[in-house]
């Protein structure tokens, strides 16, 4: 009866032998029936046990019909999270294309001959400046940070459709 009321608590024999001042081994030598414990110890240990009749046990209940649309309609609030989070990646991705591009082309124009005109040897510059800071801010840390945002509301949106389809409260 001890171990079943322990667990129903949530706590150790180790745990409650240290509450109530006594060693684990006389605590599990009463829980066996081997010995009595002295009186002292008495009106702790029944504070602590008493606390396990008193909780409910909610294993049996079920949710009902309008917590489970409830459910549903979270999960799809929140799966609809991920569409301008999935709008912003594929932005990126095609921004660092673009990007990769633009070095690429510029690699094969070469820089600028001195026979060329200033302004457009700093437009090159620029261009290649432009193209390094895209690939900066849309590269592969920036993207991953995104997939994961995704992932983890997908993840979150789907814990709310378990809920909604299980058939007892998960306690």
């Amino acid at each position: 009866m001890v171990k079943t009321l322990l667990q129903k608590i949530g706590i150790s024999q180790r745990t409650l032998a240290a509450y109530i001042d006594s060693d684990h081994t006389v605590l599990n030598r009463f829980a066996n029936g081997d010995i009595y414990l002295k009186p002292h110890v008495a009106p702790q240990l029944h504070k602590i046990l008493s606390l396990g009749n008193n909780i409910i046990d909610t294993s049996e209940l079920a949710p009902t019909e309008q917590e489970k649309m409830a459910m549903l309609q979270e999960a799809v609030f929140i799966k609809n999270k991920c569409r301008p989070i999935q709008k912003k990646l594929d932005t990126m991705q095609l921004n660092y294309i673009q990007a990769t591009s633009m070095l690429k082309l510029l690699s094969l124009l070469g820089p600028a001959t001195p026979d060329e005109k200033p302004k457009k040897q700093r437009w090159l510059d620029e261009q290649k400046y432009q193209a390094e800071e895209k690939m900066q801010r849309n590269g592969w840390l920036a993207q991953n940070k995104l997939q994961i945002a995704i992932k983890l509301i997908e993840h979150e949106a789907a814990l709310w459709q378990i809920a909604a389809n299980a058939d007892k409260v998960v306690k």
